[in-house]
């Protein structure tokens, strides 16, 4: 199975290397690079986190009409996997933040979509 894993913190990629052991897993940790993913490859399964930084992991930023910085997060994410093509969607997407307001945002974009999503937030993964 071909997965894409995007996360913010390098420990919770650790874990997801252990639960996929023996699948081709690509990581990101940016939106950016998310995005540069989806263009080039198609996944079967892709996991989600909500919060992709602070200043600290120097997350991908854009600015507003009112000019001032917002952070790309998961629910921008998730809008991106809703623009791939039929045939680019991806089989199954996990929601593994466990941001519950962000969660149910990314929730609610993709399954209008048609989508197969859930939400399991990162404590509660097997």
């Amino acid at each position: 199975m071909k997965i894409l894993i995007l996360d913010d913190m390098k420990f919770r990629h650790d874990i997801f290397d252990k639960m996929f052991e023996g699948h081709d897993v690509t990581h990101v940790f940016k939106f950016s690079d998310f995005a540069k993913e989806l263009e080039n490859n198609v996944f079967d399964l892709i996991c989600l986190d909500h919060d992709l930084g602070d200043e600290v992991s120097n997350p991908d930023f854009w600015i507003d009409g009112w000019g001032k910085r917002r952070e790309f997060n998961g629910a921008d994410a998730a809008v991106k996997v809703c623009e791939l093509n039929d045939a680019a969607l991806p089989k199954q997407v996990i929601i593994h933040s466990i941001n519950s307001v962000g969660a149910k945002t990314m929730l609610h974009i993709l399954q209008r979509k048609g989508i197969p999503v859930e939400w399991q937030p990162f404590r509660e993964i097997p």
